[in-house]
Parts: structure tokens; C-alpha cells; sequence
């Protein structure tokens, strides 16, 4: 195994984890056993600033190139050939961000949130905290997301009159 790309991958699991903490909480009890130690307790935003930054995918690209196929181990090489496929595909496709939408009727954010904090799971205190921080967060996530439905709708992209009744109904 290479020592390096190890590191790599687990320090890129970390960054990606920890980027919004519901999907940290539910896939890690316990973030410091992945050397998760700082990590910012909120739902998520979108980056509205650099929406068509595509930086992330290109450095991680450009990193993931750098190593030498030939120090890998077996199940490196196709961890390593996933990961580039995975990031040259959402490389690929990082323009089309403005068809993305978190409101759909049944399956959206504002439908699912409400389910994640009934079943997110307290094992210790920190849990406790984190929780209430996340429902603090609450309001500035959906000023957020609602600052990207205006800038998609801004660019012709918001969805159809009815969908937008059936969203704000649900």
C-alpha cells in the first residue's frame, strides 16, 4: 500500500464528510476516529459568491493524477480510478448546477428535514449540542437555499408555476 495516497483518500473523505454535518452524524458516530476534529456544525450552503467555481473537482483531480499508479496496491488503483471518475463526471457535469433544485413536492429538503431531526441519534452530549445548533441553523439554510431558487429563477431556470404550488402546499 502507499502510505501517501492512503492519507490522501482519508483526508479527502474527511473534507467531503464534514461539509454538512447531517450526513456527518449519520454516517460517523465518532468523527475524531476518522481525524475529523474540525468541522463547522451547519446544514450546508450553497456558494453563491462562486457558483461556477469548479476548483474543488479540478485540485482533487490533479492530485488523485499525481500518483504513480505503479506504487498503488490493487485495491488502491480502483479506489484511485472510482474517485477520478467520480470527480471528472461531477467535473463534467458542474455547469448544469442551476438545474439543481433541494424543493421537489414530495422528496425535497423542506419534506426530508423534518425526518432527519426526528431520527438523528444522540449517544452523547456533543450530540445534543450539535442538534441545537443545527436547528439554529435552520432559518439562514433556507435564506440560502431561497437566494439560489432566485438566482436560478434570475436565469430562467426556477421550476414550473404548478410544481412551485405543490412545493409551497407540501
Amino acid at each position: 500500500d502507499n502510505a501517501d495516497f492512503t492519507e490522501y483518500v482519508n483526508n479527502l473523505f474527511a473534507d467531503l464528510l464534514s461539509a454538512d454535518m447531517v450526513s456527518l452524524h449519520a454516517y460517523v458516530e465518532h468523527p475524531k476516529d476518522f481525524g475529523i476534529n474540525d468541522y463547522e456544525i451547519t446544514l450546508g450552503r450553497y456558494d453563491l459568491d462562486n457558483p461556477d467555481d469548479t476548483s474543488d473537482y479540478t485540485d482533487i483531480i490533479s492530485t488523485l493524477k499525481s500518483f504513480d499508479r505503479s506504487t498503488l496496491s490493487a485495491k488502491q488503483q480502483i479506489t484511485l480510478d472510482e474517485l477520478l471518475m467520480y470527480m471528472e463526471n461531477e467535473l463534467e457535469y458542474s455547469d448544469l448546477y442551476m438545474f439543481n433544485t433541494q424543493l421537489q413536492t414530495t422528496t425535497g429538503i423542506h419534506v426530508q428535514l423534518p425526518l432527519l431531526f426526528a431520527e438523528y441519534t444522540f449517544a452523547e452530549k456533543k450530540d445534543i449540542d450539535e442538534y441545537i445548533e443545527l436547528l439554529c441553523d435552520v432559518d439562514g439554510y433556507f435564506e440560502n437555499m431561497a437566494a439560489f431558487e432566485k438566482l436560478r429563477a434570475d436565469n430562467g431556470y426556477f421550476m414550473e408555476d404548478t410544481l412551485a404550488d405543490e412545493v409551497i402546499e407540501s
